[in-house]
């Protein structure tokens, strides 16, 4: 009586946590048991055929219940009524492009779209720095009410595009174990996102070379250096700002100057976005006047710096500049952005600074007073609520080949 009081117990406590797991709901049978008891163990073949048929029809009702398989799990189809969102938030010093956000517009329009329609894809290309991510991630953030699911995923390297990948995995339901390969995991969210009853976009940041990407259920936006990715499918080149847009910027960070005054930087800095974006973050922090940074810029060795492809001349004086100021006022947060200009650029946790703060003797910074000091001249993105941020790969490139050898 013992033993069998035992075994119930075990039984009916393992039955109660499976059924606990929202996971186990998608994966488990329930077959009724015919009255068969957990010592019955020489069965008539009469109930062993009602137990048989039993596990049969439990099955095929199972199946049967608006589900589909994927990659060996059984799931139910998505219907996402919280309308997951995975996506950064926009500069606060944005300037709207509007030409390119209404093409934006009109081809990821998901009006009248189908769930049995070809994904659609638009790819945005052009420098680095032009401002092609911050296109895209003002344009998710404005119309997220039109879309189930919004999810930025990382693509420059494999190892961030596989935690972009086990992120998305996560808000769909899918059970990821570390011992899957990334392409196992790209299928089974790609046949998961495929089921969906309404559209969903997805913006894969960075793209080096072609992916495998969803084929139906919805849409899909790319930025890239590299305009020869997806050729057959809609191409938007992404170039310096207008010099409207660049008169814009310049005076919500400046508005005591004069047009002409505004006029002249933004055509010394060739109307560059990083540039213009990194001149008006020093103007609002050092509350200097647009004259003032002109001459700083054309300064002794700020004039002698050369520019090249990857970094054009703006970006090298304007950076120039601000790492000069930091260097003065805060070494601290300059060595460490430094350290940061090795590391993968996005999504850099900030237990990073705690452990850099720590091991520094002469720092009279806290961790976040570093990342507060380093987002107000625009050097990183960060968002204190994710409690992590991210360096742009120009300045990473920029900080690497002027650090000591």
């Amino acid at each position: 009586d013992v033993l069998t009081s035992v075994m119930r117990f075990y039984y009916n406590a393992e039955e109660l946590i499976l059924s606990k797991n929202s996971y186990n709901k998608h994966r488990m049978i329930k077959i009724d048991h015919k009255n068969v008891g957990l010592q019955d163990f020489h069965l008539q073949l009469d109930d062993k055929q009602k137990l048989m048929n039993a596990g049969r029809t439990a099955t095929i009702e199972f199946l049967a219940d608006d589900s589909t398989v994927v990659g060996g799990f059984i799931l139910p189809k998505l219907d996402l009524e919280e309308r997951p969102v995975v996506l950064p938030k926009p500069l606060s010093q944005l300037v709207p492009r509007n030409t390119h956000l209404d093409y934006l517009r009109k081809v990821l329009d998901p009006t009248g779209f189908k769930t049995h329609d070809p994904a659609k894809l638009c790819v945005l290309h052009g420098l680095g720095g032009v401002g092609k991510s911050e296109l895209a991630c003002h344009f998710a953030n404005e119309n997220l009410s039109h879309y189930s699911l919004v999810c930025w995923l990382h693509s420059q390297t494999p190892e961030t595009l596989r935690g972009s990948y086990e992120d998305l995995a996560h808000i769909l339901g899918l059970y990821v174990e570390k011992k899957d390969s990334f392409d196992v995991i790209q299928r089974n969210v790609h046949a998961r996102l495929e089921q969906s009853k309404t559209p969903w976009l997805l913006i894969y940041d960075n793209v080096e070379k072609k992916l495998p990407l969803p084929q139906r259920g919805g849409f899909i936006l790319i930025t890239t250096q590299d305009g020869s990715l997806w050729k057959e499918e809609a191409h938007r080149p992404i170039g310096p700002f207008s010099l409207e847009e660049a008169l814009q910027l310049l005076q919500n960070a400046s508005p005591s100057s004069s047009v002409e005054e505004r006029k002249k930087l933004a055509e010394r800095l060739e109307c560059f976005p990083l540039a213009l974006g990194q001149a008006a973050a020093y103007l609002t922090e050092e509350g200097n006047t647009i004259a003032d940074y002109l001459q700083k810029i054309g300064q002794g060795s700020l004039n002698k710096t050369e520019g090249t492809e990857r970094h054009p001349l703006p970006l090298t004086m304007t950076w120039s500049l601000t790492l000069k100021k930091m260097e003065q006022n805060y070494p601290t947060a300059l060595s460490f952005l430094t350290c940061c200009s090795f590391l993968a650029p996005d999504n850099i946790p900030e237990a990073v600074v705690e452990t850099w703060v720590a091991l520094e003797d002469n720092s009279s910074l806290e961790p976040r007073e570093v990342l507060r000091i380093l987002k107000r001249y625009s050097l990183i993105s960060w968002d204190p609520s994710e409690k992590r941020f991210s360096i742009h790969r120009l300045m990473q490139e920029f900080l690497q080949a002027r650090a000591p050898g």
